[in-house]
């Protein structure tokens, strides 16, 4: 596997893709912390737009809040920031040619988007979305462009760089989060679980990560009631990229009595892997041997088998003890699909399920 080379399009991404791309990072490379608004908008107790002043010494005075409890007019503290005060620590890296041609660019700490947590066992101090320094929760915004610290380059250092992005598309991009987050603690609390699986449901098509998870993990709480919705979840691919993630949920709801219909979902994937493994080439993930639009496609199919095996696990039916049987033996035969750079997932998951009825049938 190969990370992309250049920043990521989304984080949520890396999430959804599979697990795959945890195991396949070269040796060399180390992955640093970046600024990313998704996740950050996400974990933030308080999101604020303040500016330095015509001092940069980490004292800032909040002009807009878009989450949390802080006033327009209040100050802010973040003494971490002091030590941007020198021009030379906010000059802006750029990957451009054309660009280096140029005078360098420096922010000017008149006008940042700060991301913050602020938990109650230290209620003086605020820390980053991050659990990094404090440089990955903060976005400079200038006239032409926003910035923020990012690692452009794996190997390579966090660098403060531009964002692909506005302000403008910033601001909706965090009313959009800000807002499903609300929807969900609101869904959670109707005491009626056919209601709350209702309410929950168009909130798991969110397009991030943290949003589809939670609302999964909680109609996985709603059992059965919830089993129409992640039904049609699971089956309708059309509606968000993580679709396939309902699966887990989908075990957990309905427990033994889903094993059978995931089996049966599983039987279909392992019959579409027997027709199309073999003619895969090693290297078929980052797309050796393809078109470049049937790379995705694959990816796809490569994600439902994992999160059904996941969802098997979850249902604790042995009897999908042979379609597991036989998708591993299968898995294993080929090794443009066995690749131990990751791809040897489905292998390891069939067996741990394997393991894993074992042992009930043991303990039964």
């Amino acid at each position: 596997m190969k990370f992309p080379h250049g920043r990521f399009k989304t984080t949520w991404a890396l999430f959804l893709l599979s697990p795959l791309l945890l195991c396949s990072a070269q040796a060399k490379a180390s992955l640093h912390p970046s600024c990313s608004p998704e996740m950050s908008t996400w974990y933030s107790t308080d999101i604020v737009v303040a500016t330095e002043g015509a001092t940069i010494d980490g004292n800032l005075q909040v002009l807009e809040v878009l989450k949390g409890d802080m006033k327009v007019g209040a100050q802010v503290s973040l003494p971490e920031l002091a030590k941007f005060a020198p021009e030379r620590a906010r000059m802006v890296v750029t990957w451009s040619a054309e660009e280096r041609m140029k005078p360098p660019t420096y922010v000017t700490g008149s006008r940042l988007w700060l991301f913050l947590i602020k938990t109650p066992k230290d209620p003086g101090r605020w820390y980053s979305t991050s659990g990094a320094d404090l440089n990955t929760s903060v976005v400079w915004i200038e006239p032409e462009k926003i910035y923020s610290f990012l690692q452009d380059r794996n190997p390579g250092p966090s660098l403060l760089t531009s964002l692909d992005m506005s302000e403008a598309q910033l601001k909706a991009q965090v009313s959009d989060i800000v807002r499903i987050q609300t929807g969900i603690a609101q869904a959670v609390s109707l005491p009626d679980l056919t209601q709350r699986a209702q309410a929950l449901g168009p909130l798991a098509t969110s397009p991030y990560y943290p949003a589809t998870r939670l609302a999964l993990d909680e109609l996985a709480k709603c059992g059965e009631a919830a089993v129409p919705t992640l039904r049609a979840l699971f089956s309708d691919n059309t509606v968000f990229t993580g679709h396939y993630q309902a699966a887990d949920a989908l075990g957990k709801a309905g427990g033994q009595a889903l094993g059978p219909e995931l089996t049966r979902l599983l039987e279909t994937e392992t019959r579409f892997w027997k027709q199309q493994g073999p003619q895969l080439r090693m290297g078929w993930w980052n797309g050796a041997g393809l078109e470049s639009e049937e790379v995705e496609p694959l990816r796809e199919r490569f994600s439902k088998v994992s999160h059904l095996l996941s969802g098997l696990k979850n249902t604790n039916d042995a009897g999908c003890t042979q379609a597991v049987t036989e998708l591993r033996d299968f898995w294993v035969s080929l090794p443009q699909l066995n690749d131990p750079s990751g791809l040897d997932l489905v292998a390891n998951q069939c067996n741990s399920l394997l393991g894993t009825l074992g042992t009930a049938k043991a303990n039964g």
